[in-house]
């Protein structure tokens, strides 16, 4: 298996500077969009390593250099090149080198809405972020340096759904679920740019992956009540094989009808669950229940629903400071649930964790990011190490990283009328097929 990590370790020496002879070396393309591999062979056994830069110094420096058992055959894979860019790049293995290859990256399409990077990261924070963009024609899946830059990016418009996943097997899946034949899985390796797809009747607004069995969507089943036709959402697992997608989990087993949801033109979404995450040890689902104004937590092998936290079934008792309203995207942290809070009494929004191991369960940090906090649609806030978290904004088209204490270590904004949908980070991209 070959593995990427295309890390931003500035400060290496430029390649070169030691030379005592020349590396026999080849650069071709990964398959990938803005994707390359460079190999070279040494006569004795070492490794080596690769750098990189797009400027006068090769000042970027690839790790995990990948060697044959011999330790005389060599290969990195560079992913996350940024586009509309030349690179020069260079192998160095004992004191020798490479010629300096040049990389033309492929021309960032003009469709992709402008970035602007307000608050720029330090030297020490690396990686990629991974931002689904909605606008009024569709979203567009997107990964950028922390730079600002885009690296890979689906230039072809999606309908309806707000994630791109990333996943350790090096791909990008995310959900068409408006299409005209029903909705469809889709993924790209990042590094070979092998594609697949996966049909299903129904999904909407958010999946995850469920490792070696298929995804968990949110599906709709429709029923008239009274004079309304409404579309109770339900949990729906499609296996990877292509068989019949199986509901696992419904609202309306769950809850009565309350007359509640979000109006569409030909029916009401209810309880309109905008999102889930889904934990594969437990085999728990959590879902964020808008029109509830609660997270619920579900167990996709029997579809009980094990509790509710906020809202007017509340089994938790909620601290006052800590209750929320049409919650997005919740994630459990250890004794923490994480989730964006769209509905602040002054119409903004906050990013927020809620201890749950304490009685009643208490807010244990909230962020309201400023001028650009204010947001009715989408978000997500996630965890990146103890002191660092991504906040997305969602329809504020703003995404940034954050610590505890609220302090800005990097923002990102979008052009006026984008909207950033589930927003992940990366620290590195590794490259590999499904």
């Amino acid at each position: 298996m070959v593995t990427t990590l295309l890390s931003w370790m500035l400060g290496c020496a430029p390649g070169g500077a030691e030379a005592t002879s020349t590396l026999d070396a080849t650069l071709s393309s990964a398959g990938g969009l803005n994707s390359w591999v460079l190999e070279w062979e040494t006569e004795t056994a070492t490794s080596g390593e690769v750098v990189y830069g797009d400027g006068d110094e090769l000042d970027h420096l690839a790790l995990d250099v990948e060697s044959d058992a011999d330790g005389l055959s060599h290969r990195v894979v560079l992913a996350g090149l940024a586009g509309s860019t030349t690179w020069r790049v260079q192998a160095e293995s004992d004191g020798a080198t490479s010629e300096v290859f040049e990389i033309e990256t492929e021309p960032v399409p003009p469709s992709l809405p402008s970035l602007s990077v307000s608050v720029q990261a330090s030297d020490d924070l690396g990686g990629f972020v991974v931002l689904p963009l909605a606008t009024m024609e569709g979203v567009q899946y997107a990964i950028v340096d922390l730079e600002g830059r885009y690296v890979w990016w689906r230039e072809e418009f999606a309908s309806g759904s707000f994630r791109g996943s990333f996943d350790s097997s090096g791909a990008l899946t995310w959900l068409d679920d408006m299409p005209p034949e029903g909705s469809t899985f889709s993924w790209t390796s990042v590094v070979d740019g092998e594609e697949g797809e996966l049909a299903t009747a129904d999904g909407h607004h958010d999946f995850v992956t469920v490792p070696g069995s298929g995804f968990l969507t949110i599906g709709q089943d429709l029923r008239e009540s009274g004079s309304r036709m409404v579309a109770g959402d339900t949990l729906v697992h499609v296996p990877f094989d292509g068989g019949a997608p199986a509901v696992v989990w419904s609202a309306w087993d769950t809850w009565e009808y309350d007359g509640t949801g979000v109006e569409s033109p030909n029916h009401v979404s209810w309880p309109h669950i905008n999102s889930l995450d889904y934990d594969a040890t437990t085999g728990k689902a959590m879902l964020g229940v808008f029109s509830r104004d609660s997270v619920a937590q579900v167990d996709v092998a029997t579809g009980a629903l094990d509790w509710e936290l906020g809202g007017i079934a509340d089994d938790y008792g909620l601290a006052e400071e800590a209750r929320f309203v049409h919650p997005h995207s919740p994630r459990r942290v250890g004794d923490e649930i994480w989730l964006i809070d769209a509905g602040q009494p002054d119409g903004r929004a906050r990013a927020m964790a809620i201890d749950i191991a304490s009685e009643p369960p208490a807010l244990a940090w909230d962020y309201e990011g400023g001028a650009v906090g204010g947001t009715s649609v989408l978000g997500n806030a996630e965890y990146i190490d103890d002191d660092k978290y991504l906040v997305a904004w969602g329809s504020a088209g703003s995404v940034a990283i954050v610590d505890r204490s609220g302090e800005v270590y990097w923002q990102l904004d979008a052009s006026l009328g984008t909207a950033i949908g589930y927003a992940q980070y990366l620290p590195s991209l590794v490259g590999a097929n499904r």
